[in-house]
């Protein structure tokens, strides 16, 4: 039996397949890690995007940091960024 988190993420999968999804993780492991578990459930979850809160803002932002000559977040700077 699936633990309830990955039922909520297998029926929002389900209920709209073809619609794109954003699944926010503390880290790439654990989306790994989610991912995993639910193939291994033989849940297919097409269109479940799963990334990090900074990787997804930085992608809709490069260009902008790029242009103004900005560099991407050092690893000890991101935690500014979570609080």
């Amino acid at each position: 039996m699936l633990p309830y988190p990955l039922r909520q993420l297998r029926d929002a999968c389900d209920t709209a397949p073809l619609t794109p999804k954003i699944l926010f993780v503390p880290s790439r492991r654990v989306g790994h890690l989610l991912t995993g578990s639910l193939a291994r459930h033989g849940v297919t979850w097409t269109h479940l995007r799963v990334t990090t809160p900074v990787a997804l803002a930085y992608e809709w932002t490069q260009v902008e940091i790029a242009v103004t000559g900005g560099h991407r977040p050092t690893i000890d700077e991101q935690w500014m960024l979570a609080g």
